[in-house]
């Protein structure tokens, strides 16, 4: 499951759950092939223009407006991978290609 939180009111308040999405794959098991920390720790990555998150060792691809699954990636589910999210005056700003 993604787990989908409303944090709009932090800090003065707590989150607030909104919805529970559910994924095609679960994020569970070990990465294969794999030779060391093998096992699915799932990682959440938005698309720069945020209509899409990308759901890591699970695959899915998620519609930000519908909050519905839209397509699943083969490779992204056997992946490990990392988020890196930069934010500047509360938006999240991605690097222009070189």
């Amino acid at each position: 499951m993604l787990h989908l939180f409303d944090v709009s009111a932090l800090p003065g308040a707590a989150p607030v759950r909104l919805e529970d999405i559910r994924l095609s794959k679960p994020i569970s098991g070990d990465e294969s092939p794999c030779t060391s920390s093998c096992g699915r720790i799932g990682s959440l990555l938005h698309s720069a223009d945020g209509r899409f998150v990308y759901v890591g060792d699970s695959g899915d691809v998620i519609d930000t407006r519908t909050r519905e699954a839209v397509a699943n990636l083969e490779a992204l589910h056997n992946s490990r991978v990392q988020l890196e999210v930069d934010w500047v005056k509360g938006k999240a700003v991605f690097p222009r290609p070189s």
